[in-house]
């Protein structure tokens, strides 16, 4: 069947992949290296055709290095097998010790494949699958850390729920088996499968974080949000997601602006606070008219530029803005002109002063603000 699937599609390198591992499962050891030098020459970079190639055979020394430094290759390599029924294949390389050191370039706070809940938890379904005890490769997994754990294979499914029904008391099993659901965009059976790992593990990090997101994603009480938000900061107290959910939340639920801002200064360690609560926190104290507050959290503190993200000059511009527009809204002109005036110049304490407000300064919506303030003072 794959033969006939390829030969009409001759660039479906996982097919080609397939037949490969078929051949060779089926000791066809000289068909199987001649149909790899084909599929290789299509797709060099294929992970699984490097894989079957060591099977094979060939002496690859960065292959295991390659794959060690991210353990979703791992998966993904044990996900084709088992799709074909080759668990035993899929072991070999769950199963494998992989190096570790200089070799393995991974991307900071990666996990090994020996500390990988995923691939554990793999592991142990396919021994099970092969009529074995996969017992102690689910305990294994629950114990591991769920840091940069974020399960989106279709056959996860089967995986997790197998290790639930295995032992229904596995907080971690559940916990991913709610991030696998809300990764189709099931908030519901998501949120169930938390709730679970709540009752069972509450300081699982992130997992208030994730429901306190979902309800409000799902429209639900903004109120409960709250409640989650809150109880997530009793265990991931440095998490600036909970303080920024819960100050979305607090606007949903209709709560005062003060509140809000106390909400956001809770956080612990506010000197060493990230830069999106810090620029957050500035707007909302803005809106309250808290202006001077608002500044001196900006002063003496360095803004990483993130793309896509936003520019500190942009949230400072804004904030004089605001308050040229309440000065003026007071008929007290003079000090509303004055911030106009002085718009752009340098503030010994605000480093990021001294280049790029320009930018900010003249754009269209910045133009239309100082034109409305201008047009207050006449």
């Amino acid at each position: 069947m794959v033969q006939e699937v390829v030969s009409n599609q001759p660039r479906l390198t996982r097919a080609g992949g397939m037949e490969i591992a078929l051949l060779r499962a089926l000791r066809r050891t000289a068909d199987a290296k001649q149909r790899l030098l084909v599929w290789r020459r299509q797709d060099p970079a294929s992970s699984f055709l490097a894989y079957e190639a060591m099977r094979l055979g060939d002496n690859d020394p960065d292959l295991l290095a390659h794959l060690a430094a991210d353990p979703e290759r791992i998966v993904e390599i044990a996900s084709d097998y088992m799709r074909l029924g080759l668990y035993d294949d899929a072991l070999d390389a769950l199963g494998r010790q992989y190096p570790s050191g200089s070799s393995v370039v991974s991307e900071p706070g990666t996990a090994r494949p020996d500390s990988y809940p995923l691939i554990a938890y793999y592991r142990g379904f396919c021994r099970f699958a092969l009529g074995r005890d996969g017992r102690a490769d689910f305990d294994a997994a629950s114990r591991m850390r769920l840091t940069y754990v974020f399960p989106n294979r279709a056959d996860s499914f089967a995986v997790l729920r197998h290790a639930i029904e295995t032992n229904p008391h596995d907080a971690s099993a559940h916990f991913l088996l709610g991030s696998l659901y809300l990764s189709g965009g099931e908030t519901v059976p998501a949120l169930r499968e938390w709730q679970k790992a709540n009752e069972i593990n509450p300081s699982i990090p992130t997992l208030h974080r994730n429901m306190g997101y979902a309800v409000l994603l799902s429209g639900d009480s903004p109120r409960r949000a709250i409640e989650l938000f809150r109880e997530g900061m009793k265990y991931d107290p440095h998490n600036v997601d909970l303080y920024l959910g819960l100050e979305q939340a607090m606007q949903k639920a209709d709560l005062p602006v003060s509140d809000r801002i106390g909400a956001l200064q809770s956080f612990p360690e506010m000197q060493s606070a990230p830069a999106v609560l810090i620029f957050r926190l500035v707007r909302l104290m803005g809106e309250a008219g808290e202006f001077d507050p608002a500044e001196k959290l900006l002063e003496n503190r360095f803004f990483p530029r993130e793309e896509g993200g936003t520019n500190v000059r942009e949230v400072y511009i804004q904030l004089k803005l605001n308050q040229a527009r309440s000065a003026a809204a007071q008929k007290q002109c003079a000090s509303a002109l004055e911030i106009l005036q002085h718009l752009t110049d340098t503030v010994a304490t605000l480093p990021f002063t001294t280049k790029g407000l320009e930018q900010f300064a003249n754009s269209n919506s910045a133009e239309q603000a100082i034109q409305a303030i201008r047009s207050m003072c006449r």
